[in-house]
C-alpha cells in the first residue's frame, strides 16, 4: 500500500481502519470491501479456534499423564492387596478411565480436521484402554516380583531350623 501523500510504502495491520505513513506521520482512513472484511473474521476465527482447541488439548495431555502413575498404582494396589476393596482403583483404571479421558478430549474444530497430525490429536479410546491395561499389569508384575524377592526362600528357613535342632 502506497501513501497518497509521498507515495511511500505503508505497512498495513490487518483489521485497522487507520495506518500511519513512517516517512510522512499521514494519517491514512482504510476501507475494506465487504469480502475483505468477511476473510478477515474468518482468517480471526479460524485463529481463535486452532488457539482455543491447542490450548484444551494441552490441558487434556496434563490430566492424561496425571493419570498414567495412578494406574500403576492401581496395579501395585491389585496386586498387594487381599481384599477385593484395594483392586478397585485398578477395575477404575482398567473400565472407567479411558472412557472418561475420551470424553474429556477437546473437540476438533471442523476447519482443522484435515491439517492436524497425529501428535496434534487426543488418543483414541482403543489406545487409552491398552496403555492403562499395560500400566495396571506392571504395576501387579513388578510388585508381584518385589514380594517374591522379599520373601525368604523356605528351604534357607527349613535348613536353619534343622541345623538349630541338631545342636
Amino acid at each position: 500500500m502506497k501513501c497518497p501523500n509521498c507515495s511511500g510504502d505503508i505497512k498495513y495491520t490487518p483489521g485497522k481502519a487507520k495506518a500511519v505513513c513512517p516517512y510522512c506521520d499521514s494519517q491514512i482512513q482504510i476501507s475494506m470491501t465487504a469480502e475483505e472484511r468477511e476473510f478477515e473474521r474468518d482468517t480471526s476465527r479460524l485463529a481463535h479456534n486452532r488457539d482455543k482447541y491447542f490450548k484444551d488439548l494441552k490441558i487434556w495431555r496434563v490430566i492424561f499423564y496425571i493419570s498414567l502413575p495412578l494406574a500403576v498404582l492401581s496395579g501395585v494396589l491389585l496386586s498387594l492387596s487381599d481384599s477385593a476393596f484395594l483392586g478397585l482403583p485398578a477395575i477404575f483404571f482398567i473400565f472407567a478411565a479411558s472412557p472418561v479421558l475420551r470424553l474429556a478430549a477437546p473437540d476438533i474444530p471442523k476447519d482443522l480436521e484435515g491439517e492436524l497430525s497425529k501428535k496434534e490429536r487426543p488418543l483414541k479410546k482403543g489406545a487409552l484402554y491398552g496403555i492403562f491395561i499395560g500400566l495396571v499389569l506392571l504395576g501387579g508384575v513388578v510388585t508381584g516380583l518385589i514380594k517374591d524377592d522379599s520373601k525368604p526362600e523356605e528351604g534357607t528357613a527349613s535348613s536353619s531350623a534343622v541345623s538349630q535342632a541338631d545342636s
